[in-house]
């Protein structure tokens, strides 16, 4: 740590931000400071960027992208399509069913995550078929309550073969959307 510090720090006076940590600009910032030998890190000041899986979602071969990666607070989850576990076969007949099983893949990783498909804020849906549109919707609905995610439906000429109807991908930021949810639950409690 004291490494890791000295490497990003500045000598003498100063006021520096280190991971959302302000070092008062009174005090010296070296490794003797009563003010450095006094705090004590925790992970949460160090904000990495972290890979979550699912054993329900497999992942892609090596060296080629990621599901989901968390950076600061933030989901990034990637486009996703309804590909079965052997890489090969296409689960689902049409959009309706593409999309339930997609939307069950963000489930699993964003909880993975820490998260609740509350959490979404933004979703990318790409579609070869548009005027299926309402499949997709229908789908999206028993996912989602409440504020549901922005949200863009975007028409493709095709996505990586003929069977695949529908890819998602989108972004969340965790612990956010909980607490709507448990505003409407005590709301609830105190109407019945």
């Amino acid at each position: 740590y004291a490494e890791f510090l000295s490497i990003v720090s500045l000598a003498g006076r100063t006021n520096h931000l280190l991971n959302g940590l302000k070092v008062p600009i009174d005090k010296e910032f070296n490794h003797e400071s009563s003010w450095f030998n006094n705090y004590s890190p925790k992970w949460k000041d160090f904000k990495m960027i972290t890979r979550y899986t699912s054993p329900k979602v497999k992942e892609p071969a090596p060296k080629l992208w990621s599901n989901c990666i968390v950076c600061d607070g933030i989901a990034y989850i990637a486009g996703l399509t309804s590909r079965n576990d052997d890489g090969v076969t296409i689960d689902g007949k049409d959009e309706y069913e593409q999309t339930k099983i997609i939307f069950q893949k963000h489930k699993a990783l964003i909880e993975a995550a820490g998260g609740k498909m509350a959490d979404f804020t933004k979703l990318t849906i790409f579609v070869t078929r548009i005027e299926n549109n309402k499949q997709v919707w229908k789908a999206r609905s028993e996912f989602f309550r409440g504020n549901f995610p922005a949200c863009s439906l975007v028409e493709v000429s095709k996505l990586a073969t003929p069977d695949i109807y529908v890819e998602i991908e989108g972004i969340a930021h965790i612990g956010k959307g909980n607490w709507w949810n448990k505003i409407l639950r005590n709301l609830t409690k105190m109407i019945i």
